[in-house]
């Protein structure tokens, strides 16, 4: 894997940081609705003995027990739903706007380039993938564990088992689709900027910086085999890398799970040349100032 310079490692120091954060935000989402949801487990097995002498009360406290659970993950939603996207639109301007702030900085490159309107994020977020939008998915996550916490309370209160072992069995469920809501996330945001990254790696060839794109992936014990020997793979812009017998523009975008879902890798922009007339005048030798991401964001209006 090519040593990246201190702009490349500061964009993948922002990916996960913004990473982290979306993160946070779904651990706390997922804690409050676990705590209310044994809070309701605990209302009904400790009452199910009484009710069970009568048939009327004992269904209905089964709806009023499904109907509970099922707001409660309804206002979780209400919070992970819009953590998820700020996420990922939030690294399609990262993979977009980066680029050109990576070209600038270690290329010594001025480009003017354009601004993404929002109907562009909206449509890259909302691109369908095996035939599903990010919102359908995350709404049928939402739904699956209301159903399942259902029945495991059900069950859990008809076969006579205790409130311990009942949530510990919610609890297991919960951590189960908040780390599935965690891959989402991840690999979403990592789709999207992969997405933006390829429309400013054309840009950028159109204004005169001759390019190819090359992969790097995350070298650890998590690295699955196939992102490993696609590590340092090079080629042109318009160019697919490939492995397997699947090709793809960047990480994932192959179209297939097994080496798209919480995918890590990245790619990173190789000059091969640059026009005269993008590259800065380097004759007064003048020291140019390093600026962060964020403070050259502000000053380009990003």
């Amino acid at each position: 894997m090519q040593e990246l310079d201190k702009w490349h490692k500061e964009l993948e120091l922002l990916s996960s940081r913004t990473y982290n954060e979306v993160d946070n935000k779904l651990f706390k989402f997922y804690r409050k609705a676990l705590k209310d949801l044994k809070r309701e487990i605990k209302v009904y097995i400790e009452n199910y003995d009484m009710l069970s002498f009568s048939k009327r009360l004992e269904a209905e406290r089964q709806i009023e027990a499904a109907k509970q659970i099922d707001d409660i993950l309804w206002n979780m939603e209400a919070q992970t739903q819009p953590a998820i996207r700020d996420h990922v639109k939030e690294q399609v301007k990262q993979g977009y706007y980066g680029t050109f702030y990576a070209l600038d900085g270690a290329e010594n490159v001025q480009l003017d380039f354009g601004m993404l309107n929002e109907s562009y994020i909206e449509r890259l977020v909302d691109k369908k993938v095996a035939g599903s939008t990010l919102s359908k998915r995350l709404y049928e996550h939402r739904n699956k564990l209301a159903k399942t916490v259902t029945n495991e309370l059900l069950m859990g209160a008809t076969k006579g088992k205790g409130y311990a072992e009942v949530a510990k069995r919610v609890g297991e469920l919960t951590e189960a689709d908040y780390k599935q809501a965690l891959r989402i996330a991840r690999t979403e945001g990592g789709r999207v900027q992969s997405e933006a990254k390829q429309r400013a790696y054309k840009e950028a060839e159109n204004k005169g910086v001759k390019l190819k794109k090359q992969w790097q992936s995350t070298l650890d014990k998590k690295t699955r085999h196939s992102h490993q020997e696609l590590d340092g793979q090079t080629v042109a812009i318009d160019g697919k890398f490939k492995i397997n017998g699947y090709e793809a523009d960047g990480p994932r975008l192959f179209g297939n799970p097994g080496l798209d879902i919480n995918c890590r890798c990245t790619t990173i922009s190789v000059v091969d040349g640059i026009s005269p007339a993008v590259r800065r005048d380097n004759e007064t030798k003048k020291v140019i100032e390093y600026k962060n991401y964020t403070e050259w964001a502000e000053q380009k209006g990003v």
